[in-house]
């Protein structure tokens, strides 16, 4: 799939060049979105399903403008929002499966021809339209939207700590000399950006919120506490990941402590989840922080904009976090 990342992203260079010619800062927030929804449907069944910079404006909107105190009155516009999505969804699928009938589907393996196959060397796993629908909008919302945040406030990171964007830069260009080496091995091959993205997904996790359970009837012990049956209880990935005991100096943002991390820092370390129940899309969504973050700091120089101020950088939860502001403006220049 990184060949299909790295189509997108090229896209968004040439978009970061239009607003540098223009002197205007990137609403980084919105256009983040967009490559990465274009680049969760590509990937998901390679089809022009009209997601190009486009689609987010009628999708993703509607779940920004769902106020902490109104979530559940809006959920009528959300599940709007989320049929849309859907409509794309089912666009896509019709779209792949006319190429593979005349003859032109993809050379490449996309999500979508892998749930397909198994299901019909496993007739009894196989999915039905209905579930294939399903799965190809989850897949496109879930990840898009999330990644976005974790490049949007990574970006906003790297312009607040200028020494951290300029030593990254350096690592990147020592391991990447020439624009033409930038591949998915060499920014692997970075250590420095290994360390920035993990510190981006622990200062910023995307889903802040707790996941709520329910204790058993017959209570639980937990951390040597009794807690009674049919308490509910959670645990939020945002205060594990800023836990003092694992991160000294937990604020502040430090790829320099994922050099030799301690293993209370890998336990506390809860940005995906852990266990049978952990986000099974994290490979994916590290693998796009990687290459977008990398490709675009070995390029341009970042720099915030007057109005991107800490306070309305502030992450609201509604489950999925997002800026307060919902608008994050950053400049970009090339550098030569």
């Amino acid at each position: 799939m990184a060949p299909n990342i790295f189509s997108h992203i090229n896209k968004f260079l040439a978009k970061l060049d239009e607003f540098e010619r223009a002197g205007k800062p990137l609403e980084a927030y919105k256009w983040t979105r967009y490559l990465t929804f274009e680049v969760e449907s590509d990937d998901t069944c390679t089809a022009d399903v009209g997601v190009t910079w486009g689609v987010v404006k009628s999708v993703l909107p509607w779940v920004d403008k769902i106020p902490d105190w109104a979530m559940s009155e809006k959920l009528v516009d959300w599940r709007s929002a989320g049929d849309r999505t859907l409509k794309h969804a089912q666009n896509g699928l019709a779209q792949w499966r006319h190429h593979k009938q005349i003859g032109k589907a993809p050379n490449r393996v996309d999500i979508l021809q892998r749930l397909v196959e198994h299901g019909d060397k496993n007739p009894k796993e196989k999915l039905s339209e209905q579930e294939l629908e399903t799965e190809i909008m989850e897949i496109m919302l879930a990840g898009g939207d999330t990644t976005a945040m974790t490049v949007t406030y990574g970006l906003y990171e790297l312009a607040k700590n200028l020494p951290v964007q300029e030593k990254l830069r350096a690592a990147l260009r020592a391991e990447m000399p020439d624009a033409a080496d930038v591949t998915l091995e060499h920014l692997e091959a970075v250590p420095y950006l290994d360390w920035t993205v993990k510190e981006m997904l622990r200062t910023h996790p995307t889903l802040p919120s707790m996941l709520e359970r329910v204790v058993p009837p017959e209570g639980s012990q937990i951390a040597g506490y009794h807690v009674p049956g049919g308490s509910i209880i959670g645990m939020s990935a945002w205060s594990m990941n800023k836990s003092p005991d694992a991160f000294p100096d937990p604020l502040a943002f430090q790829p320099e402590r994922w050099e030799k991390p301690t293993p209370e820092m890998t336990a506390n370390m809860l940005t995906f989840s852990v266990g049978p129940r952990s986000c099974v899309g994290q490979n994916l969504a590290i693998t796009q922080t990687r290459i977008h973050i990398g490709t675009i700091l070995r390029t341009f120089a970042i720099e915030l904009h007057p109005e991107t101020t800490p306070e309305l950088m502030r992450t609201v939860d509604n489950f999925q976090g997002r800026p307060v502001a919902d608008k994050v403006l950053l400049f970009f220049e090339r550098m030569p």
